[in-house]
């Protein structure tokens, strides 16, 4: 008999919850409770689970239940990393060692077979989020029979260097001359409901330009705001006539990373250049608070790569990693 029991998560374990959570060598804000509590009660069907070992709590897994349809106009029922949040993965007090990855992970697929799902899904953190980089779960996951759901391109910037600007390109060097001469200024704001009111409308008309809707509503942001405050920051790019012309939602969401979570500008103001300082800054101050990494998120869609995209995060910098969702379907 395993050493280790999955058990449904309840509201009575969420502080020793995301006390794990901070713990664990690729926990982030995004597998908190407090971070997962922003969502409105009903919009996810949450079936969270705890891992225990030999009675204590060693583990935690962020899920909810996702429909999915069969090409014979059924669908089916999927336990899958917690929809609200871009990863979810295993948490483990400490980093596991590879026969204990074996033996967590086909005690959770026995688990989730027998609570009557189809199959199951895991979301894990990209590999610079771990303090200790370490691909025992997705070997493990591979070795047990997991396939890729999807392989998406993340780009990341490499923190550590004195000089920020080390690696960026000369385009990019010059165009942050430019917005400094035509006053462009980058400063960090309140996370006040006056400035929701500057920075989302000025999101939704970004992604209309793409007929697509933040991920995000105005009421997420804010509720996020007051629950977990200390992980967000807000930039907001200036010009001359102390107009805001672009802005960024920034994410400290791990002791190792962040994460720029939304950049936009007015379109209409675009010859100020101001993205791109915007962009200097939030390398700037991530450097300042001991960030490794900035990460400038995913640059495909569908495994699709965004040529201009990928070669605008370059510009700064920026290398490139999987971010990758794992699936197992029961027969």
């Amino acid at each position: 008999m395993s050493v280790y029991q999955w058990e449904p998560y309840t509201t009575n374990f969420a502080e020793e919850w995301d006390r794990l959570v901070q713990l664990a060598n690729d926990g982030t804000y995004f597998q908190t409770r407090r971070f997962l509590s922003y969502h409105e009660e009903g919009k996810f069907e949450d079936c969270s689970l705890v891992l225990k070992k030999k009675g204590n709590l060693w583990g935690v897994l962020p899920a909810a239940v996702r429909y999915r349809q069969n090409s014979e106009n059924t669908s089916s029922k999927w336990f899958v990393s917690h929809p609200g949040a871009s990863y979810g993965g295993i948490m483990t007090k400490k980093i596991v060692a590879f026969d204990e990855a074996e033996e967590i992970l086909r005690s959770l697929i026995e688990h989730v077979k027998n609570l009557g799902f189809q199959g199951l899904e895991i979301t894990p953190p990209p590999i610079c989020y771990h303090r200790i980089p370490s691909d025992v779960w997705s070997f493990v996951m591979m070795m047990l029979g997991f396939q890729y759901r999807k392989r998406d391109y993340t780009q990341i910037v490499p923190l550590w260097f004195e000089d920020p600007t080390l690696f960026y390109d000369n385009k990019t060097l010059g165009g942050l001359r430019f917005a400094e001469k035509q006053g462009v200024v980058v400063k960090e704001v309140e996370l006040s409901e006056e400035n929701w009111d500057i920075f989302y409308p000025m999101l939704i008309d970004n992604r209309k330009k793409y007929g697509v809707l933040p991920a995000h509503s105005r009421r997420d942001l804010s509720a996020l705001s007051r629950l977990v405050p200390e992980m967000m920051k807000l930039y907001f790019a200036y010009d001359r006539h102390q107009q805001v012309v672009a802005a960024s939602l920034i994410f400290d969401i791990s002791p190792q990373v962040t994460m720029t979570f939304y950049i936009t500008h007015d379109r209409n103001k675009q010859d100020t250049k101001a993205v791109l300082p915007l962009n200097h800054f939030s390398i700037v101050k991530a450097r300042e608070r001991g960030a490794r990494w900035l990460d400038f998120g995913i640059s495909t869609v569908v495994g699709v790569p965004g040529y201009g995209l990928i070669r605008f995060k370059e510009n700064f910098g920026a290398v490139g990693g999987w971010r990758d969702v794992y699936y197992y379907e029961f027969s």
